[in-house]
């Protein structure tokens, strides 16, 4: 049974890319007109018996109707003193903690490994293996907790129908996820004291590897990456990144996390799109977005520009092969932004597409 698994994780990339291609929606999504920001903080949630919990889904409703095709965004709320039922998952995962403070515990679906404990606090983020199990807890017996779950799950079901479970536990991202801390880590190089951080070789581009848990990504010192910025990127392994920086040993998931230590006008930004959808989270701040959609894709013809205005607590989601581009209105200002690039460089469809405003047609 492992050995198919394993087979099938190395082909169904391909597979997945005749799969997704055939519909629409991967090569540009179409929105009705709705709000372009919500509110991560204040959303109403509502119990939910298949997850166990209160949650809210992001890309239905009236929360980012059609703007989600390749991954699954859900924001999941725990009561005090309430934990959530032990699940495992075969797609990847990321946790944003969008408020309170608890524990996740972590282990392999064989279960005769190590339980591997993490506690978190509003701002860290969290990355369970593939299939292993995780179970949630609040800590708080007064207070809710609160956390945005990513997942790559639609991908998983387009290829299947569904997402299937699986007795494989996937030891060599369960190996990568469970880290040490290096003896000599310099300083002032995101260096945590958590125990589960380490430098990847190449620390001028930014670019790291980390294992189930970051912490504090509100306040966290990080190293620059070009005049008048601050941040990090966590890229997924695989072919195009070997043995390169990533979190819990992901080869689909890409993050960064973006400070503007000035403020950022778009003229010193390019306009750009890519094959994946973007899900960003300003966690401090004010930022700014220009938008466009392509209207026609042979004429690569556009529909008119939007500018967005997105604050602390705000989540926007940038649709797939969408031009945009950023800016800052308030020094300091940090964003997060959550993709599954992995899957487009594993297939060859990530193709560097750029245009300034002013050429667009």
């Amino acid at each position: 049974m492992r050995k198919s698994l394993h087979e099938l994780s190395n082909t169904c990339a391909l597979s997945l890319c005749f799969v997704l291609l055939a519909g629409t929606p991967l090569l540009g999504q179409r929105a009705s007109a709705q709000k372009e920001t919500v509110s991560f903080k204040t959303l109403p949630t509502k119990f939910d018996k298949d997850y166990g919990a209160a949650i809210a889904r992001i890309g239905v409703g009236n929360y980012g109707e059609g703007r989600l095709y390749q991954m699954e965004a859900t924001i999941v709320e725990i009561p005090a003193g309430g934990k959530l039922a032990p699940r495992k998952l075969l797609a990847e995962e990321i946790v944003y903690i969008i408020s309170g403070k608890g524990y996740t515990t972590m282990w392999l679906a064989g279960a005769t490994s190590k339980k591997e404990r993490y506690d978190w606090a509003t701002g860290d983020v969290l990355s369970p293996s593939l299939n292993v199990w995780r179970e949630h807890v609040n800590a708080s017996s007064t207070e809710p907790a609160r956390f945005l779950s990513m997942t790559s799950a639609p991908l998983t079901k387009n290829l299947f129908g569904a997402v299937p479970s699986s007795d494989d536990d996937f030891e060599d991202r369960w190996k990568q996820g469970v880290m040490q801390k290096p003896a000599n880590v310099p300083d002032g190089k995101w260096s945590t004291g958590q125990g589960d951080i380490r430098l990847h070789d190449n620390i001028d581009r930014g670019m790291m590897t980390v294992g189930h848990h970051f912490p504090d990504m509100i306040n966290g010192e990080m190293g620059a990456l070009a005049p008048g910025r601050r941040g990090f990127n966590i890229r997924p392994t695989g072919d195009t990144n070997p043995g390169g920086a990533s979190m819990a040993g992901n080869r689909l998931f890409e993050w960064q996390n973006r400070e503007e230590v000035v403020p950022r006008t778009f003229g010193s930004m390019h306009d750009h799109r890519h094959p994946w959808e973007v899900v960003y989270l300003c966690i401090k701040g004010e930022m700014q977005l220009k938008l466009k959609r392509v209207a026609d894709f042979e004429t690569e013809k556009l529909e008119p520009e939007r500018l967005v205005t997105w604050k602390d607590g705000d989540l926007m989601i940038v649709e797939a092969n969408e031009y945009h581009t950023h800016a800052s209105k308030v020094p300091g200002s940090r964003f997060l932004q959550f993709k599954l690039s992995g899957y487009f460089y594993r297939v060859g469809s990530a193709i560097p597409q750029t245009r300034g405003f002013e050429e667009a047609p």
